[in-house]
């Protein structure tokens, strides 16, 4: 609940409970206060208006204590005039804490707020302890889920670690093996083809010499009758 006084020429909305200063009032500390000037009342969805003022409308407040407010300097200088003042003030305040709200058929008290606040208070304890021990387990299973990666890790490392050797060592004695045998598959290819070819090759040069051998002797056969009619003419 909440409502909206006039003091000392301005308006203040105000609370149960809540501690304001206002202009200075002539109460003395520790003396009460009641505002008759409410313009306006206020709980939940409900608003009251007043016209200017709610007719029953009232705030009542204790006064808490008298002070001054902090100084502030105050200077008027005009250049090349030789004119410059300079003076201090510190304001009268009433510091005051509000302590019931009545008018419009609501009313409220400090004593109200502060025992629902306490309830807030404690629902709002309860909530954040809930929300405190959600968290807490959120963050051990977020560690235990960490742990459970970094093991799993060692163990891939470990287990590729031990599989890479064997893997090696079967890799190189494959090819070591492929290597033997192709080698020795071209060994035996080469030496088989060399005497095939060598074969061939002195079959064809034999044909082709006894070949000319006999062309040769058959043209000179033929040549040496002619010469020798030739000779006789």
């Amino acid at each position: 609940m909440y409502a909206v006084i006039e003091s000392g020429g301005k308006q203040h909305r105000v609370e149960p409970g809540e501690v304001l200063r206002l202009e200075k009032i002539n109460v003395a500390e520790g003396g009460t206060v009641d505002f008759d000037k409410v313009m306006m009342i206020g709980e939940h969805d409900r608003v009251e208006v007043g016209t200017p003022w709610i007719a029953d409308g009232k705030v009542s407040a204790e006064v808490l204590r008298q002070g001054r407010g902090d100084k502030i300097r105050i200077i008027k200088l005009k250049r090349r005039k030789h004119h410059r003042r300079q003076a201090g003030h510190r304001q009268y305040f009433t510091e005051v804490k509000i302590t019931a709200i009545s008018g419009a058929g609501m009313s409220a008290s400090a004593q109200d707020t502060q025992l629902g606040g306490q309830a807030i208070g404690s629902t709002q304890s309860l909530d954040s302890r809930q929300d405190d021990n959600l968290a807490d387990q959120n963050q051990h299973a977020s560690n235990q889920t960490s742990n459970d990666q970094v093991n799993g890790a060692e163990a891939s490392s470990s287990e590729t670690a031990n599989a890479k050797p064997g893997s090696a060592e079967a890799s190189g004695t494959e090819t070591t093996n492929a290597e033997t045998s192709s080698a020795e598959a071209s060994s035996s290819e080469t030496a088989n083809a060399e005497p095939s070819n060598a074969e061939a090759s002195g079959t064809e040069t034999t044909n082709a010499e006894t070949s000319s051998a006999e062309a040769s002797s058959s043209e000179t056969a033929n040549a040496e009758p002619s010469n020798a009619e030739t000779g006789n003419k």
